[in-house]
């Protein structure tokens, strides 16, 4: 969660309040509060908050609500950005600002061609690969978001057999999962086995023995870097990983022919260990379409770029000049 000027700067920051569950309906209730309190941290006045932009880890329509009440149980049907702003005003009164909801990985997608690593691509796709994979997609230098708002819904695109059979060829072994995606009804969607969730409980299911219920991405990927003992399964997993990624990006590659593909979320935090193989896949997979480079979010920058790109959408849609100075411009993001 952070606060932006009319300059274009983040002035100040807050870790949003973690709920014990994904899509959580007390969100945006605790969303709000969290807000009211940091802009009395930063001792900005009500009346000076303009804009907010809402990130929201879901399917969004162009009139801000959920795709289904299936994606969000018990999460409002209504456009979210009212709704948030009704929120916002409980216990402060003067704070009424315009609030503008969007997907995060769209989000994500503004914040890094006006701020981050695709700037000045004309077109770019920017993977938000964590907990849950969506797509951003910048084309021709507007963000695309299809017909109804759902462009971009990657994370239940199923990895493709020939994908699976080139990783059981070059790795070691094949990791997989017993569950289905509780999302998506399927055993090889991108978010059953490439998100970062995924990545753990395959490791945990495969090998009971060698990893904690405690394990998390991080330490894999520490594992991978580091340790000498958990290496070879914790390099596994990671190849596995950056094989089935690559292969995806690859064939949208091939739709999209992107300037340049930005990963973000914790699997930027995979780099050193993800890299070769994800380039070495995608060239492969895109059957010489094209090469666009691939870059990895900065570590210091992971939990800002969705904020960036809440303030650059905030700043487009007021019509505020990155060189004024008078009024706060609030991007907001839980």
């Amino acid at each position: 969660m952070a606060l932006g000027n009319s300059a274009g700067s983040i002035i100040e920051t807050m870790a949003p309040k973690r709920l014990d569950a994904d899509l959580d309906p007390r969100s945006l209730a605790v969303a709000a509060a969290r807000f009211r309190e940091l802009i009395r941290r930063a001792r900005i006045p009500a009346r000076d908050v303009a804009t907010v932009g809402l990130s929201i880890a879901a399917p969004l329509a162009h009139d801000g609500r959920i795709a289904s009440s299936d994606y969000a149980p018990g999460w409002p049907i209504n456009p979210l950005g009212p709704l948030f702003a009704k929120e916002l005003r409980k216990d402060a009164p003067d704070l009424a600002p315009v609030v503008l909801p969007c997907n995060d990985a769209n989000m994500g997608a503004i914040g890094e061609v006006v701020h981050g690593s695709a700037q000045g691509a004309e077109t770019a796709l920017f993977l938000k690969a964590s907990s849950g994979i969506g797509l951003g997609i910048w084309l021709a230098g507007k963000l695309f978001t299809g017909g109804r708002g759902f462009a971009g819904e990657f994370g239940h695109t199923a990895v493709s057999s020939v994908a699976q059979e080139f990783i059981a060829n070059a790795s070691s072994r094949l990791l997989s999962r017993e569950r289905r995606c509780l999302r998506c009804g399927q055993l090889t969607c991108l978010e059953n086995l490439c998100s970062s969730t995924a990545v753990v409980e395959q490791l945990k299911e495969t090998y009971p023995n060698s990893y904690s219920p405690e394990t998390t991405f991080a330490d894999i990927v520490q594992d991978a870097v580091s340790d000498p003992v958990r290496r070879p399964l914790s390099m596994l997993a990671m190849d596995n990983l950056a094989r089935r990624l690559g292969s995806a990006l690859g064939d949208l590659t091939r739709i999209f022919d992107p300037d340049v593909i930005v990963i973000g979320g914790f699997m930027a935090t995979a780099e050193p260990v993800i890299s070769g193989r994800i380039v070495e896949t995608v060239v492969a997979a895109s059957l010489d379409t094209g090469r666009p480079e691939i870059r990895y979010v900065p570590r210091k920058d992971i939990e800002y770029t969705e904020a960036r790109g809440a303030l650059a959408l905030a700043l487009e849609r007021t019509k505020l000049s990155y060189d004024e100075t008078s009024r706060t411009v609030v991007s907001a993001v839980d």
